[in-house]
């Protein structure tokens, strides 16, 4: 047995071999090809080569893929990322058209957002390409900048592990509960129903992750390009719309100048850009193939660019869509969202629940690629020492610590759900006493 690094090198040297082989069989020229796709779109990490140390016959030659850890490409770095930028936020843009009183505002605020998103997305990029081939995310960059400091980085990690991370996971989980329960209720009320449903699909989500990574990426994957494919059947029905809607276009400026209302527009909007950074937490997946690092930081470089450009485009141009077809006469007491009223527009009641439905998996995807994350920041946590090596140094097995992981996750996210359920009782005591 012996092993040959799956590269460039790899391909010309072997390429060859497959050819003729495959004059004589074309199943294995099969085999051969197969094996050269799989290097170029980047599935494998070293391929072992069953050789005897003889003349191998021909009807002797098979490629075995190892099972070890896949590394990411290009195209599954920018389908996590968009997965974790494009959540439920996009679809609410009644909250901000309201606080800024313009459509047009919002529509420059998304613009801006979406250089800034650009711009921290390239510093991170840089980052990222330091830390390599291990760190992960903001702990390893500002333990690095403080050093010998340590502690400044575990107190952001200590902050991303029980506050920040789970508060966006139930955040979404529970939009999406919502907004599932919509197509059968015909409201989002927030009731014990809600929270349960948000509860299964977190459970959901931890299942299919647990199962194995190549299944929770595909499933990642699928979400985001089903999100892809939703903004964009949006974008094309507003231009098409354009055409008989175009007095909804009219004096979308025409509004006075708040300077206090379009900087909390801004936060809000950059708030929907969140998760650009999240490919970074990914520096493990990406590890080379091999001791060349410039493959990996090719991969972090255009995932993280393509995926905030992407996302920027989508956003823009769904948000002109729904100045097109819905128009911007909102008030503070319109209490169905504009992408359902978008909807109903164009298909009656069907076009709501279907709405609804898309928005539920939009919200539901980008729980799962922030659970995925937030399995990498608790690993990496562990790895540098913040959790007590003593009671995790027990933990040798993989598929072990790969289940604590995500019983962690499910026991934060739980942790959530009660605060949340316990705000659900208060405000109904308040309603009842009142």
């Amino acid at each position: 047995m012996w092993r040959v690094t799956a590269t460039s090198k790899l391909i010309r040297t072997n390429a060859l071999q497959i050819i003729i082989i495959g004059i004589c069989r074309p199943k294995n020229l099969e085999k051969g090809l197969t094996f050269i796709f799989t290097v170029i779109t980047n599935e494998i990490d070293e391929i072992p080569i069953k050789s005897d140390n003889r003349t191998r016959p021909i009807d002797n030659y098979n490629v075995t893929i190892t099972n070890r850890k896949k590394a990411f490409g290009i195209l599954y770095g920018i389908g996590y990322n968009i997965n974790c930028i494009i959540g439920a936020d996009i679809f609410k843009p009644e909250n901000i058209w309201i606080l800024v009183q313009s459509p047009g505002v919002v529509l420059v605020l998304y613009a801006v957002c979406g250089i800034i998103s650009f711009l921290g997305s390239s510093v991170y990029i840089e980052l990222g390409i330091i830390s390599l081939p291990n760190g992960v995310g903001e702990q390893k960059y500002i333990t690095d900048a403080f050093y010998p400091k340590r502690n400044v980085g575990h107190v952001f990690s200590f902050v991303a592990v029980f506050v920040i991370f789970p508060g966006i996971i139930v955040t979404e989980s529970y939009t999406s509960a919502q907004h599932l329960l919509y197509c059968f209720r015909g409201n989002s009320s927030d009731d014990l129903i809600t929270v349960a449903v948000s509860i299964t699909l977190l459970f959901i989500i931890m299942l299919y992750q647990m199962i194995s990574n190549r299944v929770s990426n595909y499933i990642n994957h699928a979400l985001a390009l089903i999100k892809i494919i939703t903004l964009l059947f949006i974008s094309v029905v507003g231009l098409i719309k354009l055409g008989t809607n175009h007095n909804n276009w009219n004096n979308i400026f025409n509004t006075s100048f708040n300077f206090g209302a379009y900087g909390s527009g801004l936060m809000k909007v950059l708030f929907t850009y969140e998760g650009w950074n999240n490919i970074n937490y990914l520096i493990g997946e990406l590890a080379s193939r091999s001791d060349d690092l410039e493959y990996p930081s090719i991969i972090l470089k255009y995932s993280s660019f393509l995926s905030v450009s992407i996302s920027f485009l989508l956003y823009f141009l769904t948000n002109a869509a729904f100045i097109t077809v819905v128009g911007y006469n909102i008030n503070d007491n319109e209490s169905t969202p504009i992408p359902i009223r978008f909807g109903k527009e164009l298909f009656n009641e069907t076009g709501e629940k279907l709405m609804s439905i898309l928005i539920a998996i939009s919200a539901f995807g980008c729980a799962s690629a922030m659970m995925f994350t937030y399995s990498r920041i608790i690993n990496y946590a562990i790895a540098t020492g913040f959790m007590p090596i003593r009671i995790f140094s027990w933990l040798v097995s993989y598929s072990i610590k790969y289940l604590l992981y995500h019983i962690a996750i499910l026991w934060h996210d739980l942790s959530w759900h009660k605060r949340i359920m316990l705000i659900y009782f208060k405000k109904k005591i308040k309603e009842h006493g009142s």
